[in-house]
């Protein structure tokens, strides 16, 4: 067990989403398009801050990936595609950051989009007074 238990919430997982990940239409889809868009997007994204406050994934771009998805034979799930639509727009976010912006910004997007994980990890430690004792005092 784990010195503090954060419940995975796996809610939001779906066939569609799975497919998608392991058959690489996302990196490949994200890759593509950040080939096109480099030049604009990094002088409009200069920083980390800017971009993680400005940029968006689209509905357009949304509508794009699930037709390359729909030419590599992976069928569209209207149900499946809006029960991860919020994963996939994390995901899609972090390769963007990390190809214009840098290697880094991938976490960065990555683990302060909605990771209850590393939000309590990072809670624990802005409040190390408060879960010291806790933590410390368990048997091993």
């Amino acid at each position: 067990m784990p010195d503090l238990f954060v419940p995975a919430d796996t809610s939001s997982y779906s066939v569609y989403y799975s497919t998608l990940l392991r058959r690489g239409v996302i990196p490949e889809y994200i890759n593509n398009l950040v080939d096109k868009n480099r030049t604009s997007w990094k002088k409009k994204y200069p920083t980390y801050e800017i971009f993680a406050d400005k940029f968006v994934i689209t509905e357009e771009i949304f509508n794009s990936l699930v037709k390359e998805a729909k030419e590599k034979g992976i069928e569209p799930d209207a149900k499946g595609f809006e029960n991860s639509r919020k994963d996939m727009e994390i995901y899609m976010k972090a390769l963007v950051a990390s190809a214009i912006v840098s290697r880094d910004s991938f976490y960065r997007v990555m683990n302060t989009s909605g990771d209850e994980t590393f939000a309590k990890a990072m809670e624990v430690l802005k409040n190390w007074d408060k879960y010291d004792v806790e933590l410390l005092s368990k048997e091993r």
